[in-house]
């Protein structure tokens, strides 16, 4: 046993007076406290929620040797607290030691302010909405609004349960319709309501708006006349007429003549060697449905054709 601690003993006192002279340096040293702003980080379940403003940091006062004390402001610090397990509703954490991350060995914790959070928590839920664009003013006189398309047309939100259940749609910010004389292009965002209720998908919406001047007309040529219950061979004068079309310059110019007809009824007509007058019906056929609402017929050249039906029965 003695054998033991002599044998290498100049090597053992050289440790030994080392050791001793470290603890007179660190035990001598001047002690300092200092406080430090810390960030703070809820390790939450991707299926909850805090529906709580919380600050981004805590204060924390630490109280250490200089060295120390000096290693601290180069290092990152966290208070991260756990809240995997905790079940939906209100909640008091207190904040401890045990949830400080980065504090070097030998560093006192004195306090971390604050030391508790009140905290509400909710399920977190998805919910897919329509886009309802937001439009402010009015065109200059002489031009109107006429339509708008929004791409796409439904987003999907997230947030508490309690903040999305009652949306029914996402409003755009405001598109202002001032000054605007023709068709123009823009994106634009949504604004969600409920404080804690975000866009999953928060790209830009891409809207075409249409303005156009309030309404201009177009006449086209050569629009067939028709016949509705047609029995026997039938001749039309006029076969061809002109029709006059209004509405925004660009679903006029869009109109072909055969998406336009001209319908007589011929229903219950028997062959007769006179002509018989009968009232025009002007229709649209298959126009593109975002010019069919702002396109009107204003007029037709004629409002009657004479019509003849003759003893030969229509072939099928």
């Amino acid at each position: 046993m003695l054998d033991a601690l002599i044998s290498n003993w100049p090597l053992k006192l050289l440790a030994f007076a080392l050791a001793f002279a470290i603890w007179v340096t660190v035990t001598g040293e001047h002690r300092i406290v200092k406080d430090f702003p810390v960030p703070l980080e809820l390790d939450l379940s991707a299926s909850r929620i805090v529906t709580v403003d919380l600050p981004n940091t805590v204060t924390v006062r630490l109280r250490g040797s200089e060295s120390l004390m000096r290693r601290v402001d180069s290092l990152p610090m966290e208070l991260k607290v756990d809240l995997q397990d905790v079940d939906p509703g209100e909640r008091d954490v207190l904040l401890g030691e045990s949830d400080l991350l980065g504090v070097p060995r030998g560093v006192e914790v004195e306090f971390i302010d604050p030391d508790r959070l009140s905290l509400e928590i909710e399920q977190r839920t998805y919910r897919e909405l329509p886009v309802d664009l937001t439009f402010l003013g009015q065109p200059p006189e002489g031009f109107a609004f006429y339509d708008a398309a929004v791409t796409p047309t439904r987003l999907t939100v997230e947030g508490p349960e309690s903040e999305v259940e009652p949306l029914q749609q996402l409003s755009t910010n405001p598109i202002r319709l001032d000054q605007r004389r023709q068709p123009f292009d823009l994106e634009v965002g949504v604004v969600p309501d409920g404080a804690n209720v975000r866009v999953v998908d928060p790209s830009p919406l891409r809207v075409h708006v249409e303005v156009h001047p309030t309404r201009v007309e177009r006449v086209v040529e050569d629009v067939v006349v028709a016949l509705e219950g047609q029995l026997f061979e039938t001749t039309i004068e006029p076969s061809l007429i002109n029709v006059t079309l209004s509405g925004p310059p660009a679903a006029v110019e869009s109109v072909l003549p055969d998406q336009i007809v001209a319908l007589v009824d011929v229903t219950g007509l028997g062959p007769s060697a006179r002509a018989v007058s009968l009232p025009l019906t002007v229709e649209f056929l298959e126009l593109e449905a975002r010019h069919a609402r702002f396109l009107s017929i204003k007029s037709a050249s004629r409002r009657t054709v004479k019509v003849t039906v003759s003893g030969n029965r229509q072939v099928e």
